[in-house]
């Protein structure tokens, strides 16, 4: 089961095409340092995206939603992986500069992009503790209280991923909470059902004890980046990270280019003063801004 294999799933067609650009581009980044490994790639989606290079294996699956994607990657992404370690990416979580690559991410069963919060899991309730906790708590964490590395951009290896099927790992869902405005809509009211919270919260303590090794963070930093926050408060270099993961502010529609989907916080409308831009500029990809993205962020301010 010797090499890697780049994966991206996604039961939204609409994301397909930026997934393919994630794992094209991861690919190609870690030939940098890779170039004699065996790197397969893997896009799970509803249909063939129109741009599909030959070295991506596409796997047809039905349309589903977010929930079903947390399902599917505790429960079943292990079935269609042959190598030792998986890189999961997403059509905003890629491989930002190859040359970052470290050995020492395969040290451990799990690495992500870590969060600006903790999380602890008691009595089958999860407990996300505030921003303001974590900033009082981040060197020095208290017992019982977890960090979560995101899932979107991570490494893990098979070994972990077949746990929650060979153990029949529960998984849990919350209490739904529905929305006041209109369209109607259904949501979780915690985390719970996220499968990066599954894995780094839920049952950390049980893998753990059977051996699974997650990252620390000073690693974890290296290895990608989602809060900017959490890289300043530790005082990271950022041109040393290797991927990134933008929690949808930013994704993908080419190798080398972004489009930025969601607004982010900027002064005087300079995308350069955004920490999450300043690390994507820097390398080499270039940033698409829609007007009215824009437009609302200056009419906020």
């Amino acid at each position: 089961m010797s090499g890697k294999t780049i994966v991206s799933v996604t039961g939204h067609q609409d994301y397909a095409q930026g997934s393919i650009y994630a794992i094209a581009r991861s690919y190609f980044e870690l030939q940098k340092k890779l170039s004699n490994e065996r790197l397969r790639c893997l896009l799970i989606s509803p249909k063939k995206p129109n741009v599909c290079p030959d070295f991506i294996e596409w796997l047809e699956c039905k349309p589903f939603s977010y929930l079903e994607y947390n399902y599917f990657i505790i429960y079943v992404l292990h079935q269609f992986i042959q190598t030792d370690f998986v890189l999961i990416v997403q059509n905003d979580g890629f491989v930002l500069n190859g040359k970052n690559w470290q050995d020492a991410f395969l040290d451990y069963d799990y690495i992500g992009a870590p969060l600006n919060t903790l999380f602890r899991y008691q009595d089958e309730h999860l407990i996300q503790a505030g921003q303001e906790f974590w900033e009082r708590h981040f060197n020095n964490i208290p017992p019982a209280h977890f960090e979560v590395q995101n899932g979107g951009f991570s490494l893990r290896s098979k070994r972990l991923l077949t746990l929650p099927s060979e153990l029949q790992l529960q998984w849990l869902v919350d209490s739904a909470k529905l929305s006041c405005n209109l369209p109607l809509e259904l949501s979780p009211r915690t985390a719970m059902h996220n499968e990066d919270i599954y894995f780094c919260a839920v049952y950390r303590k049980l893998f753990e004890e059977l051996g699974i090794k997650f990252a620390p963070s000073a690693l974890a930093m290296a290895f990608a980046i989602e809060s900017t926050l959490y890289h300043a408060k530790h005082q990271f270099e950022i041109d040393t990270i290797f991927g990134t993961h933008t929690m949808g502010h930013f994704v993908l529609n080419d190798l080398n280019n972004v489009y930025m989907q969601k607004a982010i916080e900027m002064v005087d409308d300079n995308i350069l003063s955004n920490r999450l831009a300043q690390v994507i500029l820097l390398n080499g990809i270039s940033i698409t801004t829609p007007n009215t993205l824009m437009s609302n962020h200056h009419e906020k301010n």
